[in-house]
């Protein structure tokens, strides 16, 4: 399909023409002009000339099936021999009022398709003027799958209804049915996460549910060391936790230091958001909304303006994740996707908990009771991945270093390794903890975890959970001296 003229000279597109060898008769007279990148908002002409067109030629004869899915070819011919073929580029979808990038592909969902992404952002970087290539260095991005994954983004974007993807797929479809915890950004209809970071999010959730509410400069100096040393332990910088940092420093006046953090999560936000539109919220009257579109128009109508990471929130996604199947589904993406070794997490998790639970107990400090209950859920997951990993020898010293770490966090340095005076003094401190602690059980009924947190706040078993073994791995430690 020809693109006008109008579209190419638009100062918010960048193309430029290519020259590649024929398939036939070997000669180097294929001339096509590509657009790698485009501003949707300095040229909305684009969407309505090429996105739709393209997005609505189901059935036309330019329309190929490759792989089960359909993908647009544009026509080109050899200059040499006269023959046409057809030819799909991906390309760049800029929305700097939305704060996404979109990168379009048609290659199906293979697990590089970021590194194809990277590579396309090379090409544009030669095209486009410096100024733009350093916003688009700090600007979120998402994949779709072809034309149609790019109509329904945009059309959800806007509030717009818009029809699911017909099978097949070009990616992985799983048919059970679960459901996976999601901190992201709610924005609409959608939901957008970062992958890379799924399994430290409740630990991310717990520091920001504390640092937000530190009122007192103490607590904020506890709070920015911690802080510094997750992100230094992580060595990936978490674009919340990088900008509550940076927050934490200008609360204290120290403002080289959050200048430096705050610039760091601008360049931080430069990572793959993943989005989905099947999962539910507990929200009161949020699903309700979703649902107003019906199955077959799953956009609904929820117009949202700004950027798409301006509301932070929890969700639980559902899998089969039937919305998604077709349009920005790339499962193999994410189980590929860069995470968190289990002796990181680990290691990160021994200095938050250790921290806020001295914090919580022992500092006399208020805190939010929202605060103390994030707490208390991300120390029961703990308790249960250290139960999990514990099994696996490969994991056995993590699982001995995060008990180790959990005493000198919490009790802040008193019994550092090797000092045998004090590991006996925390010992008896322990002993006197573990005999109030055991007081405060609650009576059997009480036996889910979630009832618990309702009734007292925290939870005294995990409590006593932690205690029991700080005090098991103290003795650990004398025995072996």
């Amino acid at each position: 399909m020809p693109i006008a003229e109008s579209v190419f000279s638009n100062r918010g597109v960048a193309s430029a023409r290519k020259t590649s060898q024929c398939p036939i008769c070997k000669a180097d007279a294929i001339i096509q002009r590509i657009i790698y990148y485009v501003d949707l908002d300095a040229c909305p002409e684009y969407h309505s000339a090429v996105v739709r067109q393209y997005a609505s030629l189901a059935g036309a004869p330019n329309l190929v099936v490759v792989t089960g899915e359909r993908a647009v070819e544009e026509d080109v011919t050899c200059q040499s021999c006269g023959r046409s073929f057809g030819v799909t580029t991906p390309i760049v979808v800029d929305i700097p009022s939305r704060d996404i990038m979109v990168f379009v592909t048609h290659m199906g969902d293979d697990g590089g398709v970021e590194a194809g992404f990277r590579t396309w952002l090379r090409y544009c970087a030669k095209l486009l003027p410096k100024d733009v290539m350093q916003a688009v260095a700090t600007r979120p991005y998402t994949f779709v799958h072809g034309w149609s994954g790019l109509e329904a983004m945009l059309a959800m974007l806007a509030g717009n209804a818009y029809h699911p993807a017909p099978p097949p797929y070009k990616h992985a479809t799983a048919d059970e049915l679960r459901f996976e915890g999601l901190k992201g950004y709610l924005y609409g209809t959608a939901f957008f996460f970062y992958p890379r970071f799924n399994a430290v999010s409740e630990i991310a959730s717990t520091l920001l549910d504390f640092s937000t509410g530190a009122e007192h400069d103490v607590a904020r100096r506890d709070l920015a060391a911690l802080l510094q040393l997750v992100l230094e332990t992580l060595r990936e910088d978490h674009p919340w936790l990088s900008q509550e940092l940076g927050r934490l420093y200008l609360d204290l006046n120290q403002k080289d230091e959050a200048m430096h953090w705050l610039k760091r999560a601008l360049v931080a936000q430069h990572q793959w958001l993943a989005v989905t539109t099947s999962f539910m919220d507990a929200t009161p009257g949020t699903n309700d909304e979703q649902d107003e579109g019906g199955s077959s128009f799953p956009g609904g109508a929820m117009a949202v303006n700004g950027p798409v990471t301006g509301t932070r929130h929890a969700v639980t996604r559902i899998y089969p994740a039937n919305r998604d199947f077709g349009l920005w589904c790339f499962p193999e993406m994410e189980r590929h996707a860069p995470t968190i070794r289990p002796e990181r997490f680990l290691t990160v998790a021994s200095a938050v908990l250790g921290t806020l639970d001295r914090m919580v107990w022992d500092d006399n400090i208020g805190w939010d009771r929202m605060a103390v209950l994030s707490l208390a859920a991300l120390g029961g997951d703990v308790v249960e991945w250290l139960e999990h990993w514990s099994l696996d020898p490969s994991l056995a010293n993590a699982v001995e270093r995060f008990w180790s770490d959990y005493i000198k966090f919490r009790w802040h340095g008193r019994a550092g390794r090797g000092e045998l005076e004090e590991a006996e003094r925390l010992l008896l401190i322990l002993d006197d903890q573990i005999a109030v602690a055991r007081k405060r059980l609650p009576e059997g009924a009480l036996v889910d975890s979630r009832l618990r947190l309702f009734r007292f706040g925290y939870d005294p078993v995990v409590l006593l959970h932690f205690l029991a073994k700080s005090r098991e791995s103290l003795l650990k430690r004398l025995s072996d001296a």
